[in-house]
């Protein structure tokens, strides 16, 4: 019964995910990060997202 629920959702999920673009979506993602950033968000440098990669170590 699981699999009767299960496939229809992820059949919507497709169809409501393949509505927008890929570019779309990374311009709607960037564009909450900076909203919930706000005012005083700023970009990171090399450095920070360096370390955000690789840990410490960078």
């Amino acid at each position: 019964m699981t699999a009767v629920v299960i496939q229809p959702l992820e059949g919507e999920l497709r169809r409501e995910y393949q509505k927008t673009s890929l570019p779309d979506r990374i311009a709607l993602t960037a564009n909450d990060l900076a909203r919930l950033a706000g005012p005083h968000g700023r970009p990171l440098d090399k450095e920070e997202i360096d370390s955000l990669w690789f840990g410490s170590e960078a």
